[in-house]
């Protein structure tokens, strides 16, 4: 298939069927990182926020590890419909990544030991803490 086509019918595939069948991928995409980072929160007790932008984005990981075993013109019709929809989702809702620049704001020293640094970006307001137990190990 020629890249014309293959856009081409990605085009029908995303803009029609696909619409027509799960409703809009701005919607389905938002579900999708909002299911994911309730699962990642819970499972690793981390704090994470994914967009619908890093939905769609992890949609063309999914469907890049299919190669692995086999590949299908479907699995790359795919991949360039989630490439769409994730260019489409990051420019509409500016989710382009930040290139951090942090600040120190505040440094607390708990009796146990532990030291907790937080710091915030200056560019789109990320809080981040990092802790250090500076309490020595005992041997």
């Amino acid at each position: 298939m020629k890249r014309d086509e293959a856009l081409h019918k990605t085009e029908q595939i995303i803009c029609n069927d696909r619409e027509n069948q799960y409703g809009s991928p701005e919607q389905s995409h938002t579900d999708i990182a909002a299911l994911w980072t309730t699962y990642l929160n819970s499972k690793y007790k981390q704090h994470i926020t994914l967009t619908a932008t890093d939905a769609a984005l992890m949609m063309i990981l999914f469907k890049m590890a299919r190669t692995f075993n086999g590949n299908t013109e479907d699995t790359y019709l795919d991949m360039v419909g989630y490439a769409a929809i994730s260019a489409e989702l990051a420019s509409s809702k500016n989710e382009l990544p930040c290139l951090h620049q942090w600040q120190h704001v505040s440094t607390e020293r708990k009796p146990d030991g532990v030291t907790t640094m937080t710091s915030k970006c200056m560019r789109c307001g990320k809080i981040a803490t990092d802790s250090l137990n500076d309490k020595p190990i005992e041997t």
